[in-house]
This record gives C-alpha cells, sequence and structure tokens, in this order.
C-alpha cells in the first residue's frame, strides 16, 4: 500500500524496460512483409493483352447520331454516325482515341471490379418509345461479352461507361442512359 503524500512507485528503482525496443524492431521489420503480402490486393488490375473494349450509343429514335467508340492496348478510333447514315451504319466522322496503358489498366479495373462478365447480355426497358440504349462488348483473357442497355439503368454497366467516357474528350463520349423519372 502507498503511503499518503508518497507518489505511487516513488522509492523503487525501475528497471528499463528492455522489451520494448526488441517489439518496436520486430514491429519495424514485420512491415515489409506485412505490406508485401497486402500490397498486390490494393494493386491497380493491368489489363491483359487481349484487351479491348468496343462501346456504342445514341437515341433510339432513328433521327439521332450514334458514337462507337473502340479502344485497345495498340489504339483505337471514334466514329460519329449521323442520323443520315444510320440506316448504312457508314462514319460520318472518324477521329483516333488513344488511352494510355494507366487508363486501359483503369478500364480493365472499373469492368472486373463490376463484374461486366456476369451481367446479362440485354437490359431493356418498355416504358418509353424514345430514349437512349448503348452497348459495351470487352474482350479480356480470351473471353468475350456484349452487354446492351436501352431506356434503362444497370449500375455496373453505367459505371464502366462512365469511366470510359471520363477518357474520352467531350465530343467522343457515348451517350448515357437515360433513367425513369
Amino acid at each position: 500500500m502507498c503511503k499518503p503524500g508518497k507518489p505511487l512507485g516513488a522509492g523503487k528503482q525501475r528497471r528499463p524496460n528492455r522489451g520494448s525496443g526488441r517489439l518496436r524492431r520486430i514491429g519495424l521489420s514485420v512491415l515489409p512483409v506485412l505490406a508485401g503480402l497486402l500490397g498486390p490486393r490494393f494493386a491497380a488490375a493491368q489489363a491483359p493483352s487481349d484487351f479491348t473494349v468496343t462501346a456504342r450509343g445514341g437515341g433510339v429514335q432513328a433521327a439521332h447520331e450514334v458514337h462507337t467508340v473502340v479502344v485497345d492496348a495498340v489504339g483505337g478510333e471514334f466514329c460519329r454516325t449521323a442520323f443520315a447514315d444510320r440506316a448504312t451504319g457508314a462514319c460520318t466522322d472518324t477521329a483516333p482515341v488513344a488511352l494510355s496503358p494507366a487508363q486501359l489498366d483503369s478500364l480493365w479495373e472499373a469492368v472486373q471490379v463490376n463484374g461486366f462478365f456476369a451481367l446479362d447480355t440485354a437490359y431493356v426497358s418498355t416504358e418509353w418509345a424514345d430514349g437512349t440504349w448503348a452497348e459495351l462488348t470487352v474482350t479480356g483473357d480470351a473471353a468475350t461479352h456484349r452487354v446492351a442497355t436501352q431506356n434503362t439503368a444497370v449500375s455496373g454497366f453505367d459505371t464502366i461507361l462512365s469511366a470510359l467516357n471520363g477518357m474520352l474528350p467531350p465530343e467522343q463520349r457515348i451517350v448515357t442512359i437515360e433513367t425513369l423519372p
């Protein structure tokens, strides 16, 4: 028991805590090992060599133009088809599209995180006669999957399309899906 007026532990000789230095050294030496184990889980996904994205979209009515973008590791192309050329699908205007390797990796990661290859092939709302449609065809790791949407929001699909659109100049962007009010 401590005598009144005397601080706890007063009069006792303190021995240095020799274990704390060793624990600190062990803790600091373990950090690189943990970072190495956890690091790959948080690293950005690298796009496979066969990664290709084809995105198309436009208005449902024939009076709207269609935008098509094709991108892969080699480059890409933008095609605008004016409403007058929709029947033939001929490109009215074309322009090169170049995404950096980091942008392609980011787009591939969006495809993976949003489960694109598990999405249904079509999502259509029949509540509107007009509106918008969009298609994404993705090839990666020797698999190809196509998803089409019309007048409806599809979370994973829309996120991938938004990621792609964010990498393109405004005049080359694919129309975004309009949702019902």
